[in-house]
C-alpha cells in the first residue's frame, strides 16, 4: 500500500459499505444524504508536533480505554480530557457494578484508569475541544485549556475518537442560574457535605434521582424527590431500599417552576401538581438536579451523522460516518449509560482505528512516545500531586498564630482548631480553597492554586475538604465547590464560586488583596 497514495471517496445511495480497489485508489461507500468527498493521502502529511495518529476527546473510561490501547500498540495519542477528568462517573459516591469491585467511588476508577493509561504513554491534557472539522483529512481539532480559555491551540489528527459525553440538563426556571452553586447542583456527591442535617430536594425519576437520595439521605436532614410523572423510571436495584427510608419521601406528578432565595442561598422553592394544577412554595435548602443528559454532539452537526435524539450514528461498531472518526460511550449510547460498556467501545473504537491507520500505511513507532510522561510528568500534574500527597499525611497539629505554613506552599486544613487560629493571624493575608475530592472543576484548578501560591510567597494559602471538615464549610456559608475566599486582617473580603477564574485573573484578585 505503501507505493500508492490511498484515497477514500465517500458515494452515497448504496444500502451497505462497499469497498473497490483500483490502481491504489480505494472507494468507500456509505448510506449518507449529501457524504461529503475526502481525500486520504498520508504521504502528503507533514507529521509535525501539532500532527497526532491518534487524538481521543473526552477523559472518561471510554476514553481513556482507548487511549490504552492505542498507547500499547505503540501509536502516539494525544487526549484532550475535558473540563470534567474522568467523566461523570466521578460523580457517583458508590459505584457497584465495575467489575472487580465491590462497592467503589467512581473517581477511584477513574483515576486508576487515567494513571495506567498515562503510564503506557498517553498524552493527557487539560484541553477541551471547542471546534472540530472532519470534512477534510487530516481532521482539524481546536483544543483550549480548561483553565485559560485565551490559550488555544490547533492539532490535526489521522484519527479521531469522540468520547465526550454528555451533559447534563437544566430546568430552565427562574432562580436557577442565579443560585447555581449557592444551592443548585446536579452533583451531590460534590456538594451533599454542605447541606449536613438540612432540607434537600432531588428533581427527577431515574436511576441519577436513586442514586443521589441514596447519598444525600445520610447527609441531610430530609430529602424529598419529585417526579413529575406518577412513577419512578429508576431501575436501580436501590429504589426500593432508598424510597424505604425515614428521612426520604416521593412526591410524584409535581414538577418545579421556580427557585427563591436571598441573595445568596436557596431558601424556598416554587412547586405545581401536573394533576390538579395546584401551587405552593415550600421551604427549601438545597436542590439537586437528576434530569437526565443530552449528548455532547452539538459541534459535530453537520460533520458527522447523528441520530433523531442527536447521538453520533455508528455504522459499524464504533466507526462513525466518515472514515477515521470513531464515537465512544455516553455520546453513542442512548439507552445502557454504563461505565463498563463504555470501555468496551473504548476498546473496540482502538482497535478500529488501529487497523484505519495501518491500511494508510502508517508505522507505529517502536516504543511509545511519551514512556517519560509517567516518570517527568508536566509541571501542573507535579503540582496536583504535591497537593494529593498532603491528604495522607498524618494529622497536623493545631497551629498557633505564630507558627504559620512554610511561604509559596498550599496548607491543607486538618481541623476546626487549625482553621481557627490560621485565621485569627493577621501577619498574611489569607486565600482559602474549598473543594471536594470528587469534583472536577477543583482538581482542575488545584495546579493553577498551587502556582499561585509559589508566585505570592506573601499570602497564606490555605485548602479545605469540605466532605471531613463540614462543620468549617457551613460556619464559612459555603454552598458551592469550588468557592475561593479571599481573607485580610481577619475579615472576608471577597468570595469567587465555581471554577471559571483565570489565572491571571486569580494572580489580580491576590495582588488587590495585598494591596
Amino acid at each position: 500500500m505503501s507505493q500508492f497514495s490511498f484515497k477514500v471517496r465517500l458515494i452515497s445511495g448504496f444500502l451497505a459499505t462497499t469497498f473497490l480497489v483500483f490502481g491504489g485508489y480505494i472507494l468507500i461507500t456509505r448510506p449518507m444524504k449529501s457524504a461529503p468527498v475526502a481525500s486520504y493521502n498520508l504521504r502528503a502529511v507533514t507529521m509535525d508536533e501539532n500532527t497526532y495518529p491518534a487524538v481521543v476527546l473526552g477523559g472518561g473510561v471510554g476514553g481513556l480505554t482507548a487511549g490504552i490501547y492505542l498507547s500499547m500498540a505503540n501509536i502516539k495519542t494525544l487526549l484532550a480530557q475535558g473540563s470534567v477528568p474522568g467523566g461523570l462517573l466521578t460523580q457517583s459516591h458508590s459505584v457497584r457494578n465495575w467489575p472487580g469491585e465491590i462497592d467503589v467511588p467512581g473517581s477511584v476508577i477513574t483515576d486508576k484508569v487515567r494513571a495506567q493509561a498515562m503510564k503506557r504513554g498517553v498524552l493527557v491534557k487539560d484541553e477541551k475541544a471547542v471546534a472540530v472539522n472532519v470534512s477534510s483529512w487530516p481532521f482539524t481539532i481546536t483544543l483550549e485549556e480548561v483553565t485559560d480559555p485565551s490559550k488555544k491551540r490547533t492539532v490535526k489528527a489521522l484519527s479521531l475518537i469522540v468520547a465526550m459525553g454528555a451533559l447534563s440538563n437544566y430546568l430552565t426556571v427562574s432562580g436557577e442560574k442565579e443560585y447555581w452553586s449557592k444551592g443548585v447542583t446536579n452533583c451531590a456527591v460534590c456538594e451533599g457535605s454542605l447541606y449536613r442535617d438540612k432540607e434537600v430536594c432531588i428533581v427527577g425519576g431515574g436511576d441519577s434521582a436513586i442514586e443521589e437520595a441514596s447519598y444525600l439521605s445520610s447527609i441531610a436532614k430530609h430529602v424529598t424527590i419529585y417526579v413529575r410523572r406518577d412513577v419512578l423510571r429508576a431501575v436501580d436495584n436501590r429504589k426500593d431500599e432508598v424510597v424505604a427510608l425515614k428521612n426520604v419521601d416521593v412526591v410524584y406528578n409535581t414538577s418545579l417552576t421556580a427557585i427563591k432565595g436571598d441573595g445568596n442561598k436557596v431558601t424556598s422553592i416554587s412547586l405545581i401538581n401536573n394533576k390538579t394544577k395546584k401551587e405552593q412554595d415550600v421551604p427549601m435548602d438545597g436542590v439537586f438536579l437528576a434530569i437526565g443528559f443530552t449528548p455532547n454532539t452539538k459541534m459535530f452537526e453537520g460533520g458527522l451523522a447523528l441520530t433523531k435524539g442527536g447521538y453520533i450514528k455508528c455504522e459499524h461498531d464504533q466507526e462513525a460516518s466518515v472514515p477515521g472518526v470513531y464515537a465512544v460511550g455516553d455520546i453513542v449510547d442512548p439507552v445502557y449509560k454504563q461505565a463498563v460498556t463504555a470501555a468496551g467501545d473504548g476498546c473496540r473504537a482502538a482497535l478500529q482505528a488501529q487497523r484505519f491507520l495501518a491500511d494508510l500505511g502508517h508505522h507505529a513507532d517502536v516504543a511509545p512516545q511519551a514512556t517519560t510522561q509517567a516518570t517527568k510528568p508536566a509541571t501542573e500534574e507535579v503540582a496536583a500531586k504535591k497537593i494529593e500527597e498532603k491528604k495522607d499525611d498524618v494529622a497536623a497539629p493545631v497551629v498557633k498564630a505564630s507558627s504559620l505554613p512554610t511561604a509559596g506552599e498550599v496548607h491543607e486544613i486538618r481541623s476546626v482548631e487549625e482553621y481557627e487560629a490560621l485565621m485569627a493571624q493577621t501577619e498574611r493575608p489569607v486565600v482559602v480553597d474549598f473543594y471536594a475530592t470528587w469534583c472536577g472543576p477543583c482538581k482542575l484548578m488545584a495546579p493553577m492554586y498551587h502556582r499561585l501560591a509559589e508566585k505570592h510567597k506573601d499570602v497564606l494559602f490555605l485548602k479545605v475538604n469540605i466532605d471531613p471538615l463540614p462543620g468549617i464549610a457551613q460556619k464559612s456559608n459555603i454552598y458551592g465547590v469550588p468557592t475561593f475566599v479571599f481573607v485580610k486582617e481577619g475579615k472576608e473580603v471577597e468570595r469567587v464560586v465555581g471554577g471559571g477564574m483565570r489565572e491571571a485573573q486569580f494572580s489580580g484578585k491576590v495582588e488587590a488583596l495585598k494591596g
